[in-house]
């Protein structure tokens, strides 16, 4: 079975920018490469109605499942100024194939799980800055965009703990199984921005949880997809190999041209 993976599609920003086809070159390579499922690590784009409709239509060109987590652009309440991030959090949750929904299984030997997950800050420099301070989400003239665009009424220690509590609790219970594991928040500190530096000492903060590197490590989870941070590297540790296979801003891509990008930020999983 072969399994597509690729995040941080940004569909919406990436028309300001030109690059309108990214969704049109996914679909062909998905055809090229004969992918049996496609896994979306988030950030399709600002508005969560959009996001819903590009998984739609993925499924009906490719009659393939394509299975997503939200990530945090997804939730961004930019076009639902009164919708809270709950709200919008359950209204992605109405699509069969959002892993918040629960596991998926994939063949007859692989599970597929997985959901947003969030930031606990624990990838800044916490001998740098206090928790108040990351709470702030601003530093040095910057905003971390979070703060204007989701509102969880809790704070990001506790949506951190209450999804980790759920992957616990799930990937525990397919602990016998070959299991994939998805967020959307960075699950590795080597996917975090090199440090020391001026801003991302405090900004790596907003990145995702060592937590979810040591969870995949001794729930013996044979992969564990990331995107957000727009990287695109792989990591073998423990017998999990975690791979961050982001999209990203068209400004960031490293060819001139859709085709190429998509091709390199596309990882293809052979699930045997």
């Amino acid at each position: 079975m072969k399994l597509g993976f690729i995040a941080d599609l940004h569909l919406d920003i990436n028309e300001k920018r030109g690059r309108a086809d990214i969704l049109d070159v996914l679909l062909d390579q998905a055809i090229e490469q004969k992918l049996d499922a496609l896994c979306i690590g988030g950030d399709v784009s600002n508005d969560y109605n959009r996001t819903l409709a590009t998984v739609e239509k993925i499924e009906e060109e490719l009659d393939v499942p394509c299975y997503f987590v939200a990530g945090n652009h997804d939730l961004w309440n930019i076009h639902h100024p009164n919708m809270k991030t709950w709200e919008i959090y359950n209204e992605l949750k109405t699509h069969p194939r959002n892993l918040a929904n629960g596991s998926q299984r994939l063949g007859n030997d692989w599970t597929l799980l997985g959901d947003i997950g969030w930031y606990d800050f624990s990838f800044g420099n916490t001998s740098k800055y206090t928790f108040a301070e990351f709470n702030q989400m601003k530093k040095k003239g910057s905003t971390w965009q979070d703060k204007e665009y989701t509102d969880w009424a809790a704070n990001s220690l506790e949506v951190h703990e209450f999804f980790m509590n759920n992957f616990k609790e799930q990937l525990r219970y397919h602990q016998h199984e070959k299991v994939i594991f998805c967020t959307h928040v960075v699950s590795h500190q080597k996917f975090t921005v090199p440090t020391p530096h001026r801003i991302w000492d405090f900004f790596n903060a907003y990145l995702g949880s060592k937590d979810y590197e040591q969870l995949a490590k001794s729930e013996n989870v044979h992969y564990a997809l990331c995107g957000h941070v727009h990287f695109r590297r792989k990591v073998q540790s423990s017998g999990t190999e975690f791979i961050c296979s982001s999209l990203g801003y068209a400004n960031q891509w490293r060819f001139h041209n859709t085709k190429e990008e998509v091709q390199h930020a596309l990882t293809v999983l052979h699930l045997e």
